[in-house]
């Protein structure tokens, strides 16, 4: 196939858009904070921080962002891999204190 001088142009906007977005290390897919729709996900290390967890979630709704908590009985990984599939642009997680 042998592109015009016109179609080449169009084509190289979008590849270097692309290229840009990868150095930044930028999905092409993802969405800037301030229009995804999941923003914040919080994810507690052990069921004893589920409350601590709950109140970080709501502490950042309130700030105005879209925040949740998973409290499920699922293990950390798995919690992690469901938020990075969902997208979420932040995942916290909510450790013990070092002593």
């Amino acid at each position: 196939m042998v592109l015009t001088f016109n179609q080449s142009r169009a084509i190289a906007p979008s590849h270097t858009f692309a290229l840009f977005c990868l150095s930044l290390g930028i999905r092409p897919d993802s969405r800037p904070l301030w229009i995804s729709p999941r923003q914040v996900i919080v994810l507690p290390v052990a069921h004893a921080f589920d409350d601590y967890a709950s109140e970080v979630a709501s502490r950042l709704h309130d700030a105005g962002f879209y925040a949740e908590a998973n409290l499920s009985p699922e293990t950390l990984n798995k919690r992690i891999l469901e938020a990075q599939f969902a997208q979420w642009n932040y995942i916290v997680g909510i450790f013990p204190k070092d002593p």
